[in-house]
């Protein structure tokens, strides 16, 4: 081979490998760029759900009161709309910064369709109907104590309440599953409830 040949050669063979070191390069940027990006949706909804969580019982040392429950035809329904608009006495709200759905009775959520809130007791249930069962009204309080719970609605041909579970249940260091945990998903994976503590409604 000639030595213009070897030099071509040569060329060829640095090119080669200067491309796959861009392309690898790029690759591991995307990568960590992916994780980055999941690590602050993650955050950002976790911090949205404790805020929920720090509202409610805002809203309840300042008024007195538990949120009262919604008359929209279940017995589990929280008006969540207080937390952001009320002539309750005492009430310094709003609470949390989330706008009013069309409904007047549920609030927008980033990623979501709305947000609600329910009381309920823990056992096994992972769907409205179940709340219905399960409500705090329907079920007498020497069986189980009352919970409050965040109802996030998910968006038609939304997929990723999945990955949703999987995060909080990296928050939450405990045993969990979609029926029977602190985070708790319906079977078609359309609504997520997050367990925001116990409720003394029943007291």
């Amino acid at each position: 081979m000639s030595t213009r040949g070897k030099k071509a050669l040569f060329l060829l063979k640095d090119a080669f490998i200067f491309t796959s070191i861009v392309l690898l390069v790029i690759f591991l940027t995307i990568q960590v760029f992916k994780v980055t990006q999941q690590k602050q949706e993650e955050s950002d909804l976790i911090r949205k759900l404790k805020q929920v969580g720090s509202a409610y019982y805002a809203y309840y040392l300042d008024t007195s009161y538990e949120l009262p429950l919604l008359n929209y035809g279940n017995s589990w329904e929280v008006n969540a709309v207080q937390l952001v608009s009320s002539d309750v006495e005492g009430w310094q709200g709003p609470y949390v910064s989330l706008p009013i759905n069309q409904d007047g009775a549920s609030l927008g959520f980033k990623g979501f369709e709305s947000m609600t809130l329910a009381r309920a007791t823990s056992h096994k249930w992972n769907s409205l109907d179940d709340l219905e069962k399960y409500s705090c009204k329907n079920k007498k309080s020497q069986y189980r104590k009352c919970y409050t719970w965040i109802v996030l609605t998910g968006k038609d041909g939304n997929n990723e309440i999945s990955e949703y579970i999987d995060m909080l249940e990296d928050y939450i260091t405990e045993s969990s599953n979609k029926n029977s945990g602190r985070i708790r998903a319906s079977d078609d994976y359309k609504y997520l409830f997050v367990e925001i503590g116990l409720s003394d409604v029943s007291k």
